[in-house]
């Protein structure tokens, strides 16, 4: 090999490593998520090229610009488009989960902090301490006897839909929907930090508790115009430990939470059926959850309860709705 072809050889070694070395630059920069500063680091790439090459040029080396350019700006832009098509699939996958059951506030602020949220593209379990809630109808069972299958569906809808609106307005995510009950959270899917957020989301709980109970009395005036059967409401909430994670396929994904504070809160909703049968939307709270309440509204104590499916004793306390909360009056 004669020197002359050694060098070449050497040239185009270093070439073809320069452009390696701009491709992977290239890459590294299109994982910014900032679409500024992917434009900013891309157009800082080119300047460095640019300068480079007017330098080496002073120095009575030329060297070409035209390939390292594209190179680096070919990769920058395949690395955003693949990095954005990954973003849209996620968010996709996320807001299946979330968007139809929260506030587009709270749908944000999930997509904002998916990095906490995913692993591996699903959903990470957490333990957290949250606050839930169970309703459910009262009666339903005799009024579906009585009523046509779509008029039945119908009837529900026309409950569900504004009571489950309620539910994201004060901050809290679906769960799920049994037949004539209604499952929500309130402290997911982010893990509480402090004593004055799980108080928060008691509260919000049992607010948003108090405003179904306005709500449903509302619906009953009009369908008592209607001529249709009215509805009463059974409210459990208790907060407490718990998991919340994504169960199921990735084709078929839910997000809920398991754990002995959900049990806890759908006994409490089912306890003794016909207590305050005269009351609208009865609302039975824990003894943990009324102590988070800070007093905001007036409760009488139910008592110690033995729920079914538990060894020791619940302490339990209902809502007295004809006394509206503080919060309420101040608004």
């Amino acid at each position: 090999i004669t020197p002359k072809a050694s060098a070449s050889q050497s040239a185009l070694c270093m070439a073809t490593g320069g452009l390696l070395l701009w491709v992977i630059g290239g890459a590294v920069a299109g994982r910014m998520r900032s679409p500024l500063r992917v434009a900013a680091l891309g157009s800082v790439g080119i300047m460095v090229i640019l300068s480079a090459a007017f330098l080496a040029f002073g120095g009575g080396l030329w060297v070409p610009v035209a390939a390292p350019v594209a190179a680096w700006g070919l990769s920058v832009v395949l690395a955003t488009a693949y990095l954005s098509g990954q973003d849209r699939r996620q968010r996709g996958e996320l807001m299946q989960l979330f968007s139809r059951h929260v506030s587009p506030e709270i749908a944000d602020a999930i997509w904002a902090q998916r990095d906490t949220l995913l692993d591996g593209g699903r959903i990470r379990s957490q333990e957290l301490t949250a606050t839930v809630m169970f309703t459910d109808i009262r009666g339903y069972t005799t009024v579906s006897e009585r009523m046509a299958p779509q008029k039945l569906v119908d009837w529900l809808n026309s409950y569900m839909g504004p009571l489950t609106d309620l539910v994201s307005a004060h901050g809290g995510v679906v769960d799920d929907y049994a037949g004539d009950g209604i499952k929500a959270n309130f402290g997911v899917p982010f893990g509480r930090t402090s004593a004055e957020q799980v108080q928060s989301d008691a509260r919000n709980a049992t607010r948003c508790a108090v405003a179904m109970g306005e709500s449903v009395d509302q619906i009953n005036r009009q369908w008592n115009v209607e001529n249709v059967p009215p509805a009463g409401i059974r409210v459990g909430i208790h907060t407490g430990p718990l998991v919340a994670g994504a169960v199921g396929s990735r084709k078929r994904m839910k997000y809920t939470t398991v754990g002995d504070t959900v049990n806890t809160a759908a006994r409490l909703e089912t306890y003794d059926k016909d207590l305050a049968r005269d009351d609208t939307c009865r609302i039975i709270v824990s003894e943990t959850t009324r102590e988070l309440l800070g007093g905001e509204f007036p409760v009488e104590a139910v008592g110690n309860l033995q729920l079914k499916g538990k060894n020791e004793t619940v302490g339990a306390y209902r809502v007295l709705r004809e006394g509206r909360s503080r919060h309420e009056d101040e608004r």
